[in-house]
């Protein structure tokens, strides 16, 4: 097949045209080969196939379509065009839709039950993809639909019926909530009224659970009331338990069921059931994020199902649902509380609901073995520790952390050998070499997401986070940190360190000072994102660690001026470290002073203005700049305010730019309205004329008025 898909995409259009004449072949099975062929090449090779040949291919569906005399080929056109749906646009789809939707329509109400099915699926993946413009359609479909619901109602029937409800809730959620309202009240009745009369195994209870949702993601809080009939049998699907069977080794088993063997036995798992409770647990996620505060009502309900779930290892999809609703179930629990309840009681309720979740992630981390869902935890868990704050972890749980954080981080490593040996080892052809391609930016992902969630615990829990640097993270920062490392995982080290640096200050000296000589070294390193992360550490280091680094100032200032003042320091590889470099001589002059020639270093520093590329480290370096000029720093305003035009030009660089705030903004207007009191008007406006005509400079002339 590979093969195959290889020489049609560049003949497409060669391919297309060849089996365009079977949609009207004389027999049947030709016929339905067409459509099954159209579905296919739709799914392979999307988007080009609906760009460039929709004029020909749809058309062709829709003459087989006509096809009354045989419901199964009538039936593969229709589901073609859901394949068709997945890459199509509006604008694809505009100059067929009219046509399109009448013989889907005449399917629908004319066709055997096949047919119906497979027309109602292609009416909601043509309202999915064309959105507000099925409104058009709307009032045609809509009355069809509901009495679908309401007349089909014998067992033959109930995947229609389950498909029709989920077609009403697509067009809902294409057309919005002002169009929908009315009808989605009924609906939901519609389907309250029937839940209680279904089968454990009624196709119609998993269309209905993922149909709500889209129902609730149409009307938002509108839909708070319709909980109740909701969360019952949402929750009964959720619990769903593993249902795990033995058997002979020569036995067929079970349909539904997916076996391994093991011996002379197989052991089967209901992979169906397991499929409902992910369903079930991705709904209770979506009403988490939707309902927000009006979801807390369930929360505790909700926790204690799903916290315990993130160690689910028989589904994937249970586990991603569980990790992904921890912070919606805090935020919720958070709003509410903070606008309904005593002072001081949100806080509790979090912390506590933390505090459940916690252990669970934690042990999750160590023993996940699914990289995407590594990722997925790591996003939840820096998203928690942001909604729970300070001071939110114990010994025990800091312990717990950050041992799992950095056997993730251990793995990384060791998955990065395996896969630099087999490419050393083995000739790989493309496909192979993209797909390590792939796992290497997830592993990369899942290292940046590890390093930030350590740095976090260090920031929101320093005492506690101190306890545990010696032998857990500077360990592992001397293993990443050495020279013949990759730069991964040396850059990894250095944001590590910064972190230790920022958030703990001078009590973090007794863990970094051992890695000093790596920093100062990385501070010209080749590697531009090494090179970032040294520069912005030994910045910060001179502004939180005090006069007990002041020593160690001029060697990181030389190194940083060379850095700065290199050829390649402004080409695109180097610009954002260079910028870094730059903020960290700012630090230097306005923290550590005492130990810098500042009247050498400030004018030097202040010709490098602007920096316009690193936005984070623009607006530090001219809070500084301000900061400085608000003191009446003479070698930043120069003899005789001779740097005036200088810092005009800067001015004028930045203002109206993301590169600075609205409190920056105000600075430099009080900064600019004071020297029209302090500043003689002749100097004033000398300097202000020198400056060129920026397109900012206007806002600058308005102060001066």
């Amino acid at each position: 097949m590979k093969d195959a898909k290889k020489f049609i995409k560049p003949n497409l259009g060669e391919v297309v045209k060849a089996v365009l004449p079977f949609a009207k072949d004389p027999h049947h099975r030709v016929r339905w080969a067409f459509g099954n062929v159209c579905g296919q090449m739709a799914t392979d090779f999307g988007p080009e196939l609906q760009t460039q040949y929709h004029s020909v291919i749809i058309p062709a569906l829709m003459t087989v379509m006509d096809d009354a005399k045989n419901p199964r080929v009538q039936a593969h056109a229709a589901s073609a065009i859901i394949n068709f749906c997945e890459f199509a646009t509006f604008d694809i789809l505009s100059s067929h839709l009219d046509e399109l939707m009448t013989k889907l329509f005449s399917l629908l109400k004319g066709g055997q039950r096949l047919a119906q099915e497979q027309a109602v699926t292609a009416v909601a993946a043509i309202a999915d993809c064309v959105k507000g413009n099925f409104a058009k359609y709307y009032d045609v479909y809509m009355p069809y639909l509901k009495s679908i619901i309401l007349n089909a109602t014998s067992k033959e029937y109930r995947t229609l019926r389950g498909k029709s409800v989920e077609c009403i809730s697509l067009i809902g959620k294409a057309v919005g909530k002002q169009k929908f309202y009315n009808d989605a009240k009924e609906i939901m009745e519609l389907m309250h009224k029937t839940q209680g009369t279904l089968a454990a195994d009624d196709p119609q209870i998993s269309f209905m659970l993922q149909s709500w949702t889209r129902i609730c993601q149409c009307l938002g809080q509108d839909f708070l009331p319709f909980m109740e009939i909701v969360m019952p049998p949402l929750m009964a699907a959720a619990k769903i338990s593993p249902d795990v069977t033995v058997v002979e080794f020569d036995d067929k088993g079970t349909e539904g069921y997916n076996f391994v063997p093991v011996g002379d036995k197989k052991i089967g798992i209901n992979t169906s059931a397991l499929e409902d409770k992910a369903t079930a647990c991705n709904m209770l996620c979506c009403y988490a994020q939707q309902l927000g505060e009006g979801f807390f009502k369930y929360v505790d309900e909700v926790a204690k199902l799903m916290i315990p779930l993130v160690k689910f290892f028989y589904n994937d999809g249970v586990r991603n649902a569980s990790l992904t609703i921890l912070p919606h179930l805090m935020t919720a629990s958070q709003n509410y509380l903070s606008k309904n309840a005593v002072q001081g009681a949100d806080k509790t309720y979090v912390q506590n609901l933390f505090k459940f979740m916690f252990p669970y992630v934690a042990d999750q981390l160590r023993e996940e073995i699914d990289m995407e869902l590594v990722c997925i935890s790591l996003e939840s868990l820096h998203e928690c520790l942001n909604i729970v704050g300070e001071n939110s972890l114990n010994d025990e749980y800091m312990t717990a952390g950050l041992t799992s954080l950095v056997k993730v981080i251990t793995e990384v490593e060791k998955r990065r050998k395996e896969r630099i040996q087999k490419q050393k080892d083995e000739e790989l052809e493309e496909e192979e070499l993209e797909k390590i391609d792939e796992e290497e930016e997830r592993d990369q992902e899942i290292l940046s997401g590890s390093i930030e969630i350590i740095g976090q615990m260090c920031k929101l829990n320093r005492e506690v986070f101190l306890k545990h640097t010696k032998d857990i993270i500077v360990p592992i920062i001397d293993h990443m940190i050495q020279p013949h490392n990759i730069v991964s995982n040396r850059q990894a080290a250095l944001c590590l360190l910064d972190d230790l640096i920022e958030f703990l200050g001078p009590a973090c000296l007794p863990f970094v000072s051992g890695f000093f000589n790596h920093t100062l070294n990385y501070i010209g390193d080749s590697d531009t994102s090494v090179r970032q992360a040294a520069v912005y550490g030994v910045g910060v280091l001179a502004q939180t660690c005090g006069s007990v680094v002041s020593n160690s100032m001029p060697e990181i200032l030389k190194r940083l001026v060379t850095v700065v003042q290199s050829q390649d320091s402004k080409n695109e590889t180097y610009i954002n470290s260079t910028e870094n470099a730059i903020s960290a001589v700012g630090k230097i002059c306005l923290y550590q002073s005492n130990a810098i020639d500042v009247s050498q270093v400030l004018p030097l520093w202040l010709s490098w203005l602007p920096v316009v590329s690193d936005q984070i480290e623009a607006k530090i370096t001219y809070a500084m700049l301000c900061t400085l000029i608000e003191g009446g720093n003479q070698h930043i305003l120069g003899k005789d305010f001779a740097n005036l035009g200088k810092i005009f030009q800067i001015f004028c660089s930045i203002l109206g730019t993301p590169l600075i705030d609205d409190a920056i903004t105000q600075r430099i207007v009080n900064i600019v309205k004071n020297w029209k009191s302090s500043v003689p008007s002749v100097v004033l406006q000398q300097a202000f004329g020198s400056i060129s005509q920026l397109p900012t400079k206007s806002k600058l002339e308005a102060i001066f008025q």
